[in-house]
Formats: structure tokens, C-alpha cells, sequence
């Protein structure tokens, strides 16, 4: 079982980078192919030797080790912190035998002899030792590729809650990165080739100068998927919010600027984008806000008759999107709220939680500030997202109930729990076109005007008038039934509670 975890994410920016010594810039690549008591692997050490490559190209200070005991990887473990501590960055790279019990994952030491579950947690080294060695660093931004989702090494008999693959990672450390090469609970692909097919593609992706973090993984995501025809899909999960481009050079693509020289604009590419695109804008202090790109397409609004829980609102019409708009990655944060109205309605306080307890009409003086005060260039405006632009990001080319299949977990969203507040924006894995929280945490006011019927045609826009405005996604407060994709529902313009919040998206203006 060889799975990846990959952990980078930023958004594209044309900002001037100083240069970064090596030092502020480690990793810790490991490869393990020589399984003495289990089925032996043929590309990881090759796939470390490649990446170590790679991210000597980025600047970074590069720890390789190859056919690892258990002995050698947990020193290299508490070095690497040593290390770390002072860095601006650390990236932790593994590919070898991976293996998840009872919900925790655990990479696997060439020497390891495992019979029985119990002794996983004693023979292998714990991922969450990794992540608590980084995170102990203080390091700003964490880094964690697992290229470890192959079958288990040691047969099936011994483990009884364990699965193929890996779990996805409940609480990600703030700063923190991780990425695997295929989604929770699958196993990737060996591939033919001397390397992995993930680790081809992020070799590929860490040699172009100018790429944010996500950008790297993002393209590394959509390479993986054409190599494996799109039957293996790399996953993530994160929290880290800042830039960092992984190569420094000049981005090679032109491209025209978002915004205009206005004292708080960061000049970043925008024009027409593609998916997994991201920009970062800055608002008043400074405070970043960053847009993926959702390119113009069609599609089905709405549920089939067959969706369980579905409304009467719901029946399906065709929708053809002719504009590529940028919506902001996550739920408006607090801390942006604060930026541009000087003011926080929020009942859950906290810079990133999303701001919560704004009406419809809020969040348009929100939008109204931000077409004031920041001049954009190339015909470009903010906007809340029509109902039919919401459904179409959330869905991101999917036809399930959600879209991340036909269920919903606690683990892949912020719904009803005991939790029972919002949470952290990003704490949960994106959508397909890097989106988060689409599912859960808070609704999201939409700009149209609630209609008994879904309007389909081209770019619609919902009724002229109505006794309520559409809010989408549910919230921390409901079920997953209330969270797919398809459920729509209004309030009142006027309507405030703590799990009402918005996003913006930025859009042609006509």
C-alpha cells in the first residue's frame, strides 16, 4: 500500500520573492523498497531519490534515507525537528508501506515484523509523530507527502479494523499540509515506470519556476489523474493560509492583472484561469483573500427523482455557465469580515472561523466595500454568487449527492456533531476544484431571489422578486441530508444567525 500525502498549498501571486538560503528550506525524504518480512516494492526508492532532486531544485536542504529501519527512521524523525526549528518551511516526503488502523496511519520500517494488530503501533513509526515532530519546530509551513497507499505487506489476517489505504488526518497542526496520492481508504497505483505516477507528476509540477504551493499540487492532481485515467485521485488536507512559491523564478504563462496599483491591491494574475487556478488579493492591513478559478462549463442543477431527502424545488434543469468566475476559497473569514466593515456580528468568536450572524443584506454591504474601495482591473467585480454558480462550484464536475460521493462524514465536513459550533475555515478536505467547506459549517447567502422552481438556461439568475433570498450548503447545525449539494432553502434578507455566513466570487461585469 503506497499512499502520498501532499501538503502544499498557497495561491498565485506575481509579489517579489526574496531569495531563501537553504536553511530556511529542510526536508526529510524517505524511500523504503526492501521489505524483510513483507512483499518488497520496486519504485520508492527511486521516487524518493527523484523528489530529494526536485526539492534540492526549490532551495531546500535535503535529509534522503533509503530502505529504513525502525531504528534509523525514528532518529531521522527527531533530527529533522532539530532542523526545522527556525525554518520557514518543512517538507516531509515518504514512499514505502503505508497502513491504517483503527483510524490512525502508520508508515512501515523495512524491518518490521507485524503478526497482529496490536503490535502496529509498536513495530512502525506513527504518522502523528511525524506531524507532532514538525509541528513541535515551529516551523510556518509543514509539509507532508505520503506516496504510501499500496495493499498490506503482511496479508489481511492480522488486521481487523484496518482498511486499503490511509485515514484521512482528523486535525491537521496549523500550517500544515498534507497530501496523499489518492483519496482515503484507496490504493494508488505503482505504476509501470521507474517512478510512481503521483511522484512523476509532483516531479514534474516541482520543476516549473513561479508556482505556488497549490498550484504545484493542484497540477500535480490533474497530471495523476490523466495518468491513471482518472481512476486514481490525489487528496489533501490543510491549514495552512499564507503564499509560498515553491521554485523561485518568473511564472512562464502571461497573463493579464487582477487589480489595479491602489495601495492594498496585490497585482496577481487573473484573466481567464484554469481549474485549480488560485489567486491571492490582499484587503484593507494587508489581510489575504484567495479565489479559485471555476472555469465556464454546463450542467445539471438540481437532484434526480431518485436523491434521498431531496425537496420539491429540486427537479433538475440544464445550466450552462458561459463566464469563468473566481470564488473565494473558503467561507469568509472573521478576520476579512473585519477588514473591510471594522466590525464582528460573530457568536463563535475567532480570526479564522467564518463570520457568522450576517443577513443577505450584510454580506451585499460587504460586497458594496469591496467595489468601492478596491479599484479592478479588466472588467472584473465582486459579487455573491448566483444560486446557480454556487451549486455549479460546489459540485465541481461531480454528479453525486455530495461532492465527495454519495455520503457525507464527519471527517470530510463540520455537520451536525458534537461539536456544535463552527469551525477553523479549511479544517476539512477541499472539493475537486480546491474549494472548502462547501458542505457544513455555515450556509451561504446566494444573490437570487428564491423561486418555487430551479431556473435553468444560460447564466440564470433566479426570480425578480421573492419573499426570501436562496442560502446553500448547510451548516454545523444540520445533518448530512441537509448538506448535499442539490438542497436549497430561503430566509429573509434581514435573517441573522450563527450559522448564516457568505462567500464572495469575482465575476465578468457586463
Amino acid at each position: 500500500m503506497k499512499r502520498l500525502l501532499l501538503p502544499f498549498i498557497g495561491c498565485l501571486t506575481v509579489c517579489p520573492v526574496s531569495t531563501l538560503s537553504a536553511a530556511e528550506r529542510v526536508a526529510l525524504v524517505i524511500g523504503n523498497n526492501s521489505y524483510v518480512h513483507g512483499s518488497p516494492l520496486k519504485n520508492c526508492v527511486n521516487d524518493a531519490r527523484a523528489v530529494a532532486e526536485g526539492l534540492k531544485g526549490c532551495g531546500f536542504e535535503v535529509t534522503l534515507v533509503e530502505d529504513g529501519g525502525l531504528q534509523d527512521l525514528e532518529g531521522k524523525v527527531r533530527e529533522f525537528k532539530r532542523v526545522a526549528t527556525g525554518a520557514k518551511a518543512a517538507w516531509f516526503y515518504y514512499a514505502g508501506h503505508g497502513a491504517e488502523v483503527s483510524g490512525a496511519n502508520y508508515l512501515i520500517p523495512v524491518d518490521a515484523k507485524v503478526e497482529e494488530e496490536y503490535e502496529v503501533k509498536h513495530k512502525t513509526l506513527p504518522l502523528d509523530q511525524v506531524l507532532g515532530a514538525m509541528d513541535g519546530s515551529g516551523t510556518p509551513l509543514k509539509v507532508v507527502v505520503l506516496d504510501c497507499c499500496r495493499d498490506n505487506p503482511f496479508g489481511r489476517g492480522w488486521s481487523r479494523s484496518g482498511s486499503q489505504g490511509l485515514a484521512q488526518v482528523g486535525s491537521t497542526p496549523k500550517g500544515t499540509i498534507i497530501a496523499y496520492a489518492t483519496a482515503p481508504g484507496q490504493v494508488a497505483s505503482d505504476g509501470g515506470g521507474r517512478n510512481s505516477p503521483y511522484t512523476s507528476a509532483l516531479v514534474s509540477a516541482l520543476a516549473k519556476p513561479g508556482l505556488e504551493i497549490d498550484a504545484v499540487f493542484r497540477e500535480t492532481g490533474r497530471m495523476v489523474q490523466e495518468l491513471s485515467d482518472h481512476k486514481q485521485s490525489p487528496w489533501m488536507n490543510m491549514s495552512f493560509y499564507g503564499s509560498f512559491v515553491v521554485r523561485l523564478g518568473k511564472i512562464a504563462e502571461a497573463s493579464s492583472p487582477l487589480g489595479s496599483s491602489s495601495p492594498g491591491v496585490v497585482v496577481s494574475p487573473l484573466g481567464h484561469g484554469e481549474v485549480g487556478r488560485s489567486v491571492e488579493l490582499k484587503l484593507p492591513g494587508g489581510v489575504p483573500i484567495i479565489l479559485q478559478y471555476c472555469p465556464p462549463g454546463e450542467f445539471m442543477m438540481g437532484s434526480p427523482k431518485s436523491e434521498e431527502g431531496r425537496g420539491e424545488g429540486e427537479n433538475q434543469v440544464s445550466v450552462r455557465i458561459t463566464n469563468g468566475f473566481w470564488m473565494a476559497r473558503t467561507e469568509c473569514t472573521q478576520k476579512q469580515w473585519r477588514a473591510v466593515m471594522d466590525s464582528d456580528p460573530s457568536n463563535f468568536k475567532g480570526d479564522d472561523l467564518p463570520v457568522e450572524q450576517v443577513s443577505w443584506e450584510n454580506a451585499q454591504r460587504f460586497i458594496a466595500a469591496l467595489n468601492t474601495n478596491k479599484s479592478l482591473s479588466d472588467g472584473w467585480k465582486w459579487e455573491l454568487p448566483t444560486e446557480a454558480q454556487w451549486e455549479y462550484a460546489c459540485r465541481a464536475k461531480t454528479t453525486t449527492v455530495f461532492s465527495f460521493g454519495n455520503t457525507l462524514t464527519t471527517r470530510q465536513a463540520n455537520i451536525g456533531s458534537e461539536i456544535r459550533r463552527t469551525k477553523r475555515v479549511g479544517s476539512y478536505p477541499a472539493n475537486g476544484w480546491g474549494l472548502y467547506d462547501m458542505h457544513g459549517n455555515v450556509w451561504e447567502w446566494c444573490r437570487d431571489w428564491y423561486g418555487d422552481a430551479l431556473g435553468g438556461g444560460v447564466d440564470p439568475t433566479g426570480p425578480l422578486t421573492g419573499d426570501g433570498r436562496v442560502y446553500r450548503g448547510g451548516s454545523w447545525n444540520d445533518t448530512a441530508a441537509d448538506c448535499r449539494s442539490a438542497l436549497r432553502d430561503r430566509f429573509d434578507p434581514s435573517y441573522r444567525f450563527n450559522y448564516l455566513g457568505f462567500r464572495p466570487i469575482l465575476v465578468l461585469a457586463k
